[in-house]
């Protein structure tokens, strides 16, 4: 047990904490067995205690005007882009004389006017300027206060300091020193608390306590320079929503959620959306079971090679749209626990998963699905798939549904004559030698699936099949 720091008021004065141990093994001293799960171990442990009459609290990033977030404080577009570093303390030796503003870049960025305990925010010239224009001073940030900072309940946006000029974002911030003085444990909004720190690499949140927070979502969203992201200090027991949490964290390569608790969670599209570096994901632990959004998820982790989603209850999903679209990688998915009996929208949900050479579907339930516009669009090692169990009698969107598919030999059933886009269907499908799609259909459908075929390459082998 390295260090541990806990702020705790007059109404909790308990806490659980558990302490990991462990021995080194390369040193010959006994043998494993007599330290694995030993439970006779005892522990002595010095607790240093520090009464805090009072803290002070921090701005949230933007405020609420008129139904749209703003820019406010030290974080106002004027030098958001350009703050390189934000270090906390409770050293005010270096802060200004005076503190009014622009005038000498100190802000007070207290939560409130009446708390006796201030938060001041300082910019200092870091000599830098900024590599696109060099007009631009680059600043650090420091957050101070003689007493210990807490976050606003409302933390979203906090560390959002980008700014947009020429049709980009512009973002300079490389680093922050939360120097165990920014207490999170009155937090319940984070989503976006990060959004756009596009030149982070590394980010040390082991000091957050998350345990009272409800949103995550977007909270990493295009911190497209992450390496680095240690969340094993997360209380995730009552977040509802991480939709999008680590959307565009382009540089990640891995990312361990074991202590992820998402019994809670509701909505989990655009998740790992474009998590193109990663090349291993253990979502073991998660409880998918309150889940009814998926769109997204997992487009474009380019990275993975195989994906085990068998411990996922989906059945209160709705949306599952583009959950795996382009994941170009893949060769193995196992979706054997897949519950889709609510799911209305399967819209280009394996495209481009150009690496896969079979998928066993046999699990889904499809009488509620409405669109398969580009479901296996793009699958083009894609050898067999058993659609026997698909029931397509409330599709009316199947545009694209098969196009390049150009090794696939399987039999789909049309079961709906309402399909009203279809184009291009077929287009470039089962083209290669052995390949061959059989089209089925009820009696009412025949004429359509005359139009369906008719979409397809003039080499594909897609025929027509029985009446069922």
């Amino acid at each position: 047990l390295h260090k541990y720091y806990e702020f705790m008021d007059t109404s909790n004065q308990s806490k659980d904490i558990t302490i990991y141990w462990y021995w080194n093994p390369y040193i010959d001293d006994a043998e494993d067995s007599n330290f694995i799960n030993n439970t006779d171990v005892t522990a002595t442990i010095k607790l240093d205690a520090v009464q805090i009459s009072e803290y002070a609290m921090m701005k949230s990033g933007k405020a609420m005007v008129a139904e749209a977030y703003v820019s406010s404080e030290f974080w106002q577009d004027k030098y958001s882009a350009y703050i390189r570093t934000i270090k906390f303390d409770n050293d005010l030796s270096n802060l200004p004389s005076s503190c009014t503003g622009d005038d000498d870049l100190c802000w007070d960025v207290s939560y409130s006017s009446t708390q006796n305990k201030k938060v001041y925010g300082y910019l200092i010239d870091s000599g830098l300027k900024d590599s696109t224009d060099s007009t631009k001073p680059l600043y650090n940030l420091y957050i101070v206060s003689e007493a210990p900072i807490f976050a606003p309940v409302y933390s979203s946006y906090l560390f959002s300091f980008v700014g947009y000029e020429n049709g980009k974002y512009i973002s300079n911030l490389i680093s922050i020193d939360f120097n165990n003085n920014f207490n999170t444990s009155k937090v319940e909004y984070m989503y976006d608390m990060f959004y756009n720190c596009s030149s982070l690499i590394s980010l040390d949140l082991s000091s957050f306590n998350t345990s009272n927070v409800t949103y995550m979502d977007s909270m990493f969203y295009h911190c497209s320079s992450l390496t680095d992201l240690d969340l094993s200090s997360f209380n995730t027991s009552n977040v509802t929503d991480m939709g999008g949490m680590f959307r565009q964290c382009d540089s990640l390569t891995s990312l361990n959620l074991s202590n992820f608790n998402t019994s809670n969670v509701t909505y989990m599209s655009y998740m790992f959306e474009s998590c193109s570096s990663l090349t291993n994901l253990d979502l073991s632990s998660f409880n998918t079971s309150n889940v009814k959004g998926m769109s997204n998820m997992f487009y474009n982790c380019s990275s993975l090679t195989s994906l085990d989603l068998s411990s996922f209850n989906t059945s209160k999903v709705t949306d599952m749209s583009y959950t795996f679209s382009n994941c170009s990688s893949l060769t193995n998915i196992n979706l054997s626990s897949f519950n889709t009996s609510n799911v209305t929208n399967m819209s280009y949900m394996f495209e481009s998963c150009s690496s896969l050479t079979s998928i066993d579907l046999s699990s889904f339930n499809t009488s509620n699905v409405t669109n398969m516009d580009g479901m296996f669009y793009n699958c083009s090692s894609l050898t067999n798939l058993d659609l026997s169990n698909f029931n397509t009698s409330k599709v009316t969107m199947m545009f694209y549904m098969f196009r390049e598919c150009s090794s696939l030999t399987t039999t789909i059933n049309v079961m709906n004559v309402s399909i009203t886009d279809y184009s291009y269907m077929f287009d470039g499908a089962a083209t290669k030698s052995g390949a061959k799609i059989t089209v089925n259909y009820i009696a009412d459908a025949s004429f359509l699936v005359d139009n369906m075929i008719a979409t397809k390459s003039s080499n594909s082998n897609v025929v027509k099949g029985v009446e069922i």
